[in-house]
């Protein structure tokens, strides 16, 4: 169990949200929380909650909420002691207790790079302000204050460790933050001094000293303490002590900081943008025009620079509302003021939620979606306090994300992406007055002229407000970002095409507007629409009545503009536009087009699609690894860093394994790689931060001491030892797939540093030991691979830079492969279907029919291979855009020989059987229509019954046919079918001769096994037939002439084997 004060109240058992209750239950548990393992007196607790200890009443009420909360938390949690209660909190449950012990280990670590770590693991812990959503008296406040200060004394010693570091430039916009919201904080105000003088900004740094004097002495009479004044001493004098550690490599002038007054940056930076947007018709981009980055405030008439904040270290997204832009920004997570007119932030506060859902401002109100859970939060924005969480879901266990579409109508508008529902809710009760069911994956919206579009699968849909009806939908190419509404029209952005369009009342889209690549954000103000083009770098208008364009060029990354008010707001990064940048590599570079979000865990203990699998293959190193080379040789595991396959005691338990030398990780690391970088890295994938959406813990689960480590009951896994060059690793049991599961790239090596933070590592991957690294990376946009400069190890490498490019759809991906500005494309779209593409990439999974072998019509195995045989014909692998394939272990698996089905020779009894459907599965349903006419061909009347799987396991005699699936991430045919005959389906369903092959292989080890596995897979398909495959998943490729040395062993090309001609 959880317990997390460090911002809202939250409890979680098992990685799920517990429903606390009431304000007053979840006060009484903050005071509990507060003295945890303490006895609180009943007195204190009256007096805490703000009651009276003579009135009865109060004293019963009291007695009731001890008894609620005892059903909330279980038994032996909420304990009677007198004179009061006492909650038990285990070692490790509190959120607070592992922030101090955190903070007291990066307070007395040596090394500033592990002080940084530790200290920021430690800030992560916290998601706003403490206990941020109660109200508490008494001494329950002092309590608080401490934590907060606390969390402040944490900022301070990360910052000082990170300015031991020389990121200072880093640093600069954070302490400006800081100090704006702590002025007369001296220890902040002295880093900020250092922050400044570092990055060539002495003026500025003395500016801070002069500020913070006039302020102290203005406040509190005071003159700055003896630090402030020595330093601005240093600072006039230069002294050198006051120098970065080492040198600093600056960027290109283009991303050089901006110095000088601030009246002088904005007259130049209004020039030169002005003439920037007056040069550019069309879409054309206009060489030597660009904008300084950050939060730029902009006239829309001629492109003027008005206003500029630099302040904020992350801005992302905008919203305009109650007269004011508000800004999203991530680091820290906070929402953000702008004065439309001065372009100046008025006001900031912490997000009310640790993963922020789309939100909407109204009047003094702002309504946050919960990107964890069916929750909104309603914030005054007048003081970022929390008004009220409203629950949107009735099931307890209901996880997913939340969104605001919303504000209009007297009605709040709220999405549940996952659940296809859009929610009409009145904020003052807080009642839901209507559901809109059957708009799946809608995100965001716009209100005006009296409907809701909103952007879904379906394309861009009208809500009515006042009949609460779908009245049009535009059918739109995928994928939608939000919408914006003028001029009588909705205009919504497709960033795959790079495309902009408009659409009129009747759902009818009546203009195209071709923008630039990563079209996404649109807004509309004074009969324009303003779109964002974040990729090349631009924002283009288009004029409502005549579709003119006119675009601004900022040759950087633009991550978000919004028009209101008479103003554009723009967020202008400091990075170069993606386009720019990567047309500049230079070099034997290979171009390849990837689906988008690809990468969206950049930490490989996370990542899971197919494309970062590749990418892994090529950056990661690991004990053992597979050779790049064509199956059969690229299935067999050989060492790596591991000197030689590792010993195995005689129990088969524990296997060691020697550290070879001469690995190192890449830049900026270089670190050598160790046995411990690998304890590490195990460590990092099953850890408890990274919660139950890590793979690791289920695939590594038998290491011993591992479950009590994933629980958060031990701080370091016990079958883990490292002595020297040695990694030893103990077993719970035996396991004849072990070395398999180790080579995975969720326990591929890590750096030293390597933070255990909720979501893993943030938005970069770490340091990697392969051939390439991940040398830059936007998720959604591309990962940019280059060679490692410190791999010595004898796999290929031949090239300088391999570019993962995301957000291009099929049409113009395939263009550019003919064309030859990328070579290669791979991607899930009918243009690339496997068939008519180059050699697809075969996913390792399997789709199939199983069959309920012990009852029906299945029964016999004459009637299973005559079955079988019908399906494979019945253009279901058409319907799931699977490979064709009778075979029940996919290439990528293992090398299986040829299976051959044949029609029954003779006809068959006829027999009745029924079919589980998935509700809400259109494709399943179509699955039963073609599946119904096949097996009528073979004598079998198939019925359908509505059931998912868990009903299928709950009564298996009532089913006799279930359309399913198994994958497995790793080449290893035994586990595949183990998988798919013992958990993918009822083992109650299988024949006696199926189950003893299975029990068979369990007991065989090595090559043996392996061999044996093929062997009983093709002998179950064209025999016992207790299911019917049906194909495996693949995505289309598509490469250009020049790309050359391709093999494709697993999950698509081999990236470190490629070559340009």
């Amino acid at each position: 169990m959880e317990f997390l004060i460090l911002g809202p109240l939250e409890v979680r058992a098992h990685g799920r949200r517990l429903l606390v209750g009431g304000p007053r239950q979840r006060a009484l548990l903050a005071v509990l929380l507060l003295h945890a393992n303490r006895v609180v007196a009943r007195e204190r607790l009256l007096e805490e909650l703000g009651r009276e200890e003579s009135s009865e009443t109060a004293s019963h009420a009291l007695t009731n909420q001890v008894s609620r909360l005892r059903k909330v938390l279980g038994e032996g949690r909420l304990l009677t002691q007198a004179p009061g209660y006492r909650l038990r909190v285990d070692p490790g449950e509190l959120d607070c207790d592992r922030f101090e012990a955190l903070l007291d280990a990066g307070r007395i670590a040596r090394d500033p790079q592990l002080a940084a770590t530790r200290l920021l693991e430690a800030e992560a812990l916290w998601r706003g302000r403490a206990l941020a959503d109660v109200e508490l008296d008494g001494h329950a406040r002092i309590a608080l204050e401490r934590l907060e200060e606390l969390r402040l004394c944490a900022v301070e010693e990360r910052v000082e460790a990170e300015l031991s570091l020389d990121r200072h430039d880093q640093l600069v916009a954070e302490l400006d933050a800081l100090a704006r919201e702590h002025p007369l904080r001296e220890r902040l105000r002295a880093q900020q001094m250092v922050a400044l003088y570092r990055a060539g900004r002495q003026q500025e740094a003395l500016a801070v000293y002069h500020d913070t004097r006039a302020q102290l002495v203005g406040q509190l009479g005071l003159e700055p303490g003896p630090r402030l004044r020595e330093l601005e001493g240093a600072i006039l004098r230069q002294d050198p002590a006051l120098a970065p550690t080492r040198r600093v490599q600056r960027g290109p002038p283009h991303r050089r900081r901006r110095r000088g007054p601030r009246a002088v940056l904005l007259a130049v930076l209004g020039l030169v943008v002005a003439a920037a947007f007056a040069a550019i018709p069309g879409g054309t981009r206009g060489p030597g025009a660009g904008i300084a980055p950050g939060v730029v405030l902009l006239d829309p008439a001629d492109g003027r620079v008005v206003g500029h904040v630099d302040s904020l270290r992350k801005p992302a997204d905008i919203v305009f509302g109650d007269g004011r832009f508000w800004v999203l920004n991530l680091t820290p997570a906070s929402f953000v003021a702008i004065d439309p007119r001065r372009g100046r932030v008025v006001r900031q506060f912490a997000a009310p939620v640790e993963d922020i859902g789309y939100w909407a401002v109204s009047r003094d109100r702002l309504w946050v979606g919960d990107g964890l859970g069916p929750t909104v939060v309603e914030v005054d924005s007048r003081t970022g306090r929390v008004v009220r969480r409203l629950r949107v879901s009735t099931d307890p266990h209901d996880t997913e994300l939340t969104t605001v579409i919303g504000v209009a109508y007297g009605s709040l508008w709220v999405s549940r992406p996952r659940h296809d529902l859009i929610l009409r809710i009145d904020p003052a009760s807080g009642r839901v007055v209507h559901r809109f069911r059957g708009l799946s994956d809608v995100w965001g919206g716009a209100t005006a002229d009296g409907a809701v579009w909103v952007s879904s699968k379906a394309g861009l849909s009208r809500i009515d407000a006042a009949s609460n009806t779908v009245t049009a939908t535009a059918a739109l190419p995928q994928p939608l970002f939000v919408a914006a509404v003028g001029g009588g029209f909705a205009w919504v952005a497709n960033e795959l095409r790079g495309e902009a369009y408009k659409v009129d009342q009747q759902g009818r889209v009546v203009a195209t507007y071709v923008t630039g690549e990563g079209a996404h954000n649109v807004s509309f103000s004074a009969s324009a629409a303003w779109v964002t083009n974040q990729d090349v770098g631009t924002v283009t208008r288009i004029d409502a009545t005549t579709g003119a364009q006119r675009n601004l060029a900022t040759h950087h990354t633009v991550s978000s503009a919004f028009a209101a008010a008479g103003r554009v707001l723009v967020v202008v990064d400091h990075r170069r536009s993606f386009v720019e940048a990567l047309d500049a590599l230079k070099g034997d570079v290979a171009r390849l087009v990837v689906p988008i979000y690809s990468f969206d865990w950049p930490d490989p203990a996370l990542a899971r699609q197919p494309i970062a699998l590749q990418a892994e293959q090529a950056t990661l190193a690991g004990l053992l690894n597979y050779p790049d080379a064509p199956a059969p040789a690229g299935l067999r595991l050989q060492p790596e860093i591991a000197a030689t396959m590792p010993a195995l005691t005689a129990d088969r338990r524990t296997y060691t394994f020697t550290i070879r030398p001469g690995y190192r990780f890449s830049p900026p690391s270089g670190q050598p790689v160790t046995a411990e970088s690998f304890r590490s890295s195990i460590e990092h994938a099953l850890s408890p931060a990274l919660g139950d959406r890590a793979p690791g813990r289920r695939v590594l689960g038998d290491v011993l001491g591992a479950r009590a480590y994933i629980a958060g009951r031990a701080p370091h896994i016990r079958g883990l030892h490292v002595h020297g060059a040695t990694l030893r690793i103990t077993l719970t049991r035996p396991s004849p797939d072990f070395l398999k599961r180790l080579s995975l790239p969720y326990f591929a090596p890590l750096a030293a540093g390597v933070a255990n933070v909720a979501g893993g590592t943030p938005d970069h991957p770490p340091p990697a030991a392969g051939p390439y690294y991940a040398a830059e990376f936007i998720n959604g946009e591309y990962m940019l691979l280059k060679r490692n400069p410190y791999y010595r190890g004898p796999r290929p490498h031949a090239l300088d830079a391999i570019v993962l490019r995301e957000g291009i759809d099929a049409a113009r991906a395939i263009q550019r492969v003919r064309d030859g500005t990328f070579d290669g494309v791979t991607l899930a779209d009918p243009l690339l279907a496997p068939a008519g593409a180059d050699t697809p990439a075969v996913l390792p999974e399997t789709r199939f029919m199983a069959f309920n072998a012990r009852r029906g019509a299945f029964a016999s195995a004459r009637t299973r291979r005559a079955a079988a045989y019908a399906l494979s014909r019945s253009g279901l692998a058409a319907v799931w855009d699977l490979i064709p394939s009778s075979s029940l272990v996919p290439p990528g698996i293992a090398t299986s020989r040829p299976v051959t089905l044949s029609a029954p020779p003779h006809p068959l009894p006829s027999a009745t059987a029924v079919m589980a459907v998935t509700p809400g599965c259109a494709t399943c349903r179509r699955s039963y229509e073609l599946a119904r006419t096949a097996l009528a061909g073979v004598g079998i009347t198939l019925r359908r019954r509505t059931a998912g799987i868990s009903a299928v396991r709950r009564r298996p005699h009532a089913f006799d046919l279930l359309l399913t699936s198994v994958a497995l991430e790793y080449p290893d045919a035994a586990t595949f079918l183990t998988r798919m005959l013992t958990v993918a389906i009822p083992s109650a369903w299988q024949p006696a001769s199926t189950r003893a092959a299975v029990r068979r292989l369990r007991r065989l080890q090595g090559p043996a096994r392996d061999a044996a596995a093929v062997d009983v897979a093709a002998r179950l398909a064209e025999h016992d037939a207790p299911v019917a495959a049906l194909g495996h998943p693949a995505m289309g490729q598509r490469f250009s002439a020049r790309l050359s040395c391709r093999i494709s062993p697993r999950f698509g090309v081999d990236l470190v084997a490629m070559c340009l001609r």
